[in-house]
């Protein structure tokens, strides 16, 4: 149900103690998405989001404030994945320098691997190879690392993280992956109790 539905369907439940144990009422999908981009709006605008997508022109001033809010979902949703890649490449580019020669060349053997195995069709394999296991744990190392001495970047891969919750979330809803769909609403809601 919607936002508007849910508060007075939940009134009704909170009034009767049978409905209490017998019930359990829910956002719908989309709803729950619009409220989660709310969140991520309303901790990151002031942070320099705002800003951000304002100046890049990704979103127009006087739309700004219905992209936070995720009021308008498919803005805010193409919004919040646009500088989710960016930071990624960033941190990505970030990991790259600090590498040696040697390990700068395996890593791009690596992506190419991926790239490849994309388009012939054996991704999953390749994903879970030595090379790209290897290649991920690395970056999550550096990441950790860079996370512990830099509040900002701490701040900014948060972002990130909330996003992949929320495009988890959305994959689990259009496949039915009931234990994904599950997964991503137990830390959506770890994000909104912290932060709002």
């Amino acid at each position: 149900m919607d936002e508007a539905v849910y508060a007075l369907a939940q009134r009704i439940r909170w009034q009767t103690p049978v409905m209490q144990k017998r019930i359990v009422l829910r956002l719908g999908e989309f709803h729950t998405c619009m409220m989660f981009l709310g969140t991520i709006g309303k901790r990151f605008k002031d942070g320099g989001f705002r800003d951000i997508v304002i100046e890049s022109g990704i979103v127009a001033e006087r739309s700004v404030n219905g992209v936070l809010s995720g009021k308008h979902y498919n803005r805010s949703l193409r919004t919040v994945k646009l500088l989710q890649e960016a930071l990624l490449r960033l941190v990505i580019d970030a990991y790259y320098e600090t590498l040696s020669h040697d390990d700068q060349e395996e890593m791009k053997q690596t992506g190419t691997l991926l790239f490849r195995a994309y388009s012939d069709g054996n991704f999953k394999t390749t994903a879970n190879s030595y090379e790209v296991t290897r290649l991920i744990t690395n970056l999550r190392v550096f990441v950790s690392e860079l996370s512990e001495s830099s509040p900002t970047f701490k701040y900014w891969m948060s972002f990130v993280h909330m996003v992949s919750i929320l495009l988890q979330f959305i994959r689990a809803t259009r496949i039915g992956d009931w234990d994904l769909h599950l997964a991503a609403i137990r830390y959506m809601l770890r994000w909104v109790f912290a932060y709002d």
